[in-house]
C-alpha cells in the first residue's frame, strides 16, 4: 500500500513539474514576442516622425532654394519641438540644411531625452525645365543606422 501512495505522489509531482516547465517556456516566449512587437512599434513611430520632419525640410528647401544656395551660411538648423500628438511630443527634432553647394543636403535628426535616436537624410536639387517651370527632385534618400556619438 505504501508503494502505491508513494508512486502516485511521485507521478503527481512529475506532472506538476512538467506543466510548470512548459508554462514557463510559453510565458518566456510570449513576453519575448511582445517586447519585440513593442520595440518594432516604437521604431516605426520614430521612423515616420523622422520622415515627416525630412519632408518638412524638403518643402522648406523647395520654397527657399535660391536663398539657401546664395546664403553665406553653409548650414541652417531648424529645431522643431512642439507636436500635436502625444507620441511625437516626446521627441525634439532638428532639420539641418547644408547648402554649401548643389544639391542641398537635408538631414532630419530625432532626439529623445537629449539623445540622438534616428537620422534620415536626403539631397534636394532644383532645375528649370524648358517650359520655365521649376522642378525639385530628391537625389538621394537614406536612413543612417549608425549614429555618431558626437552629434
Amino acid at each position: 500500500m505504501k508503494n502505491k501512495k508513494g508512486s502516485s505522489l511521485l507521478m503527481v509531482l512529475f506532472v506538476v513539474s512538467a506543466l510548470t516547465i512548459l508554462i514557463t517556456m510559453v510565458w518566456r516566449n510570449t513576453t519575448l514576442a511582445l517586447d519585440m512587437a513593442l520595440q518594432r512599434v516604437a521604431y516605426e513611430q520614430q521612423l515616420r516622425l523622422a520622415e515627416g520632419v525630412l519632408n518638412y525640410g524638403v518643402l522648406y528647401a523647395k520654397i527657399h532654394y535660391d536663398q539657401l544656395i546664395e546664403s553665406e551660411e553653409e548650414e541652417h538648423v531648424i529645431t522643431l519641438d512642439r507636436w500635436p500628438s502625444k507620441i511625437a511630443a516626446l521627441y525634439v527634432t532638428k532639420v539641418i540644411l547644408k547648402s554649401a553647394s548643389e544639391p542641398i543636403s537635408i538631414i532630419a535628426q530625432l532626439y529623445k531625452d537629449n539623445n540622438l535616436v534616428l537620422i534620415v537624410s536626403c539631397q534636394c536639387k532644383q532645375k528649370t525645365l524648358d517650359d520655365g517651370t521649376i522642378s525639385t527632385s530628391i537625389v538621394d534618400w537614406h536612413l543612417d543606422n549608425e549614429i555618431d556619438e558626437k552629434n
